[in-house]
């Protein structure tokens, strides 16, 4: 059986991984979410309430009394609908409960697409867990630098697409 074996040859590393996960999600959950005057995750977290709150995708008043066409952000696109409806099935409008579970599904993300693409661009498990702790400890600034405790926007998120194309090109191009 082809996934028993592969956890056979890389338990070592996926135990690893799995322990850095853990300590990350800890560090989430019990540090809390310094929303920062200098990030826009109050936008968001007003997004996301509208949307519970209107059960609207492009709610037309959310952060700004009146937004006008800011407010049509295709940007924001259906991952805050998405939020948003799931924060509506907790039964409350205020999303300030979900934010950080948000932001552990992106630091998670991260870090799972760098370890992955650490695997499949340099067959290297030692590699994939040395860009997950370059990631917890030196991007952008370290633990210091709030990164872990917001990856929920988009900005932040978009690097786990980029990994993703370059460990799915060259996977691409070999099997030609």
């Amino acid at each position: 059986f082809a996934p028993w074996a592969a956890w056979q040859e890389n338990r070592a590393g996926i135990i690893i991984l799995l322990l850095l996960m853990a300590g990350v999600l800890f560090l989430i959950f019990s540090g809390g979410d310094p929303v920062l005057l200098t990030g826009d995750s109050p936008d968001h977290i007003a997004w996301l309430s509208a949307v519970s709150r209107t059960h609207e995708a492009f709610p037309d008043r959310f952060y700004y009394p009146d937004g006008g066409i800011i407010t049509h952000d295709i940007r924001k696109g259906m991952m805050h609908a998405l939020l948003g409806s799931i924060n509506a099935l907790t039964g409350r409008a205020d999303a300030w409960a979900i934010w950080p579970i948000v932001s552990a599904i992106g630091a998670l993300s991260m870090m799972l697409a760098r370890y992955c693409a650490c695997l499949v661009l340099f067959s290297s498990q030692a590699t994939g867990l040395i860009a997950v702790l370059l990631f917890i400890f030196a991007y952008r600034g370290g633990l210091g630098g709030y990164h872990l405790l917001s990856t929920a926007t988009g900005n932040l998120l978009r690097p786990v697409y980029y990994i993703a194309a370059l460990k799915t090109v060259p996977t691409l191009l070999r099997s030609r």
